[in-house]
């Protein structure tokens, strides 16, 4: 029975601003091809990619039921959430195989089961 997982694509922002736009260029193929490979295997579920960290605004609430709302993305390291699959997948292995195809550029795809 297929599940749903999340490959979260964590990216370094820094890095992926001073590649040469032809290598922006190619992976953004990648992805593509990516795509059109995961729709063929009646895998993809979805997929967002995300806009500069810089530009996000992130809330907090306290455990007194204070929020505070700041400029930027979660200061977690040098690698921000970049953009997300969905897919179905029969195992957390079958999910890692198409997580390691997704990783075009040095950085981090995290996999997770989608519940709920």
């Amino acid at each position: 029975m297929s599940r749903r997982y999340a490959i979260l694509m964590m990216n370094d922002e820094k890095a992926w601003a001073e590649l040469p736009p032809a290598e922006q260029e190619r992976v953004g193929r990648c992805h593509e091809e990516l795509q059109v490979e995961l729709r063929a295997a009646g895998r993809l579920v979805s997929f967002w990619g995300f806009g500069p960290s810089e530009e996000a605004r992130t809330l907090e609430r306290d455990a007194d039921g204070t929020i505070a709302i700041s400029s930027g993305g979660l200061p977690v390291g040098r690698e921000v959430l970049g953009g997300v699959y969905v897919i179905e997948a029969e195992s957390i292995d079958e999910a890692l195989v198409w997580a390691e195809k997704g990783r075009f550029v040095p950085g981090t795809n995290e996999v997770r089961e989608v519940v709920g």
